[in-house]
């Protein structure tokens, strides 16, 4: 991704979290990633990956990427739970081998 589309991520958090923010049941905000992501925190990292970024790369990753994408931090979620069913260790199992071709070889 292009520099100046990770500065208006950037952007937009810092107006977020200056208009008062994302209410506090869904987590505490995160600094903006184009100034900070040096400095991220595993939580940081965490938020980034499993909240923030899905809404932020919607119309900015092109298909079948964007979706892929989504599948691959819905597998996250549910592989990282701390219990996880059986319908769910079939999700991941399904689709983390489908998410990889499109990153590894591309």
């Amino acid at each position: 991704m292009e520099v100046e589309l990770w500065k208006t991520i950037g952007e937009d958090m810092h107006l977020t979290k200056k208009r008062g923010g994302i209410p506090a049941h869904f987590g505490y905000n995160i600094r903006p990633i184009n100034d900070h992501c040096h400095h991220f925190k595993a939580e940081e990292w965490k938020n980034w990956s499993l909240r923030y970024s899905p809404i932020y790369f919607e119309g900015v990753l092109p298909e079948p990427y964007y979706s892929e994408y989504v599948s691959l931090v819905r597998a996250v979620i549910k592989a990282t739970s701390y219990t996880i069913s059986p319908d769910n260790i079939k999700y991941v199992r399904i689709t983390f081998p489908q998410s990889s071709h499109l990153y590894l070889y591309n």
